[in-house]
């Protein structure tokens, strides 16, 4: 890790400075998967829950009804 490159750049702050480029590559990668994979599913999710599509089909009324 203390083996100089060139001057006083070694292989650790090398190594460093590439971890901080792959964080962000990864980062990017997932933000972009996310946005075309996950978003969608939750929003569908959302707006499911939203019309009442948790409620195994019934209606507010329905259930009300089997009281």
């Amino acid at each position: 890790m203390s083996t100089r490159v060139f001057g006083f750049i070694t292989i650790g702050l090398l190594l460093g400075l590439a971890q901080f480029i792959t964080t962000f590559a990864i980062t990017t990668w997932y933000v972009s998967h996310a946005n075309r994979k996950v978003d969608p599913l939750a929003d569908e999710i959302r707006s499911d829950f939203a019309a009442g599509a948790h409620t195994d089909g019934q209606t507010q009324d329905e259930r009300g009804a089997q009281r």
